[in-house]
C-alpha cells in the first residue's frame, strides 16, 4: 500500500470536526506496520461499510491485537488479516475485549458505562477500495 500524507486544508476541507477526524484517520494509517488491529466479520462489516454506509459495531468484532486507547486510529481488517480501512475507535482495547461480539444494548452492563453502541463511527472511518 502506498503512503500519502493528506493535507487537512487542501484535501479534507476546513473547519469541520468530521473532516478533521477523517484526516487524522487517513494519516494514522499511512504507516500501518505497527498500528493496532481490530478484525470484523468480513461479510457483515463489508456489507455495512460499502453498501449501507454504516458505522461498525461491537457485535461484528472477531479479534483484536495491540493496545490502544479511545480515540486512537486502528487498522480494520477482515478475519484473514486483509485491511478494509482505518478508523478512530471509541473504546480502548481492554474495553473492546469485554464487549467484542456483544450487542450494543449489553455494553452498559458489561462496562458499567457506555459511550454509545458504535465502535468506529462512519464519519471517523476511511474505507479502502
Amino acid at each position: 500500500m502506498s503512503c500519502r500524507l493528506w493535507s487537512l486544508n487542501e484535501d479534507w476541507g476546513r473547519g469541520s470536526a468530521r473532516s478533521a477526524a477523517a484526516w487524522r484517520a487517513a494519516n494514522a494509517g499511512c504507516c500501518p506496520v505497527h498500528r493496532p488491529k481490530v478484525a470484523w466479520n468480513s461479510t457483515k462489516a463489508l456489507h455495512a461499510l460499502h453498501d449501507q454506509k454504516k458505522s461498525l459495531l461491537a457485535a461484528g468484532i472477531t479479534a483484536l491485537s495491540g493496545d490502544f486507547q479511545r480515540g486512537d486510529a486502528v487498522r480494520l481488517v477482515n478475519p484473514q488479516g486483509h485491511p478494509i480501512g482505518v478508523g478512530l475507535v471509541r473504546y480502548a482495547s481492554d474495553e473492546l475485549q469485554q464487549i467484542s461480539g456483544r450487542h450494543s444494548d449489553d455494553i452498559p452492563q458489561l462496562l458499567g458505562y457506555s459511550v454509545g453502541g458504535v465502535v468506529v463511527h462512519r464519519d471517523e472511518l476511511i474505507v479502502f477500495a
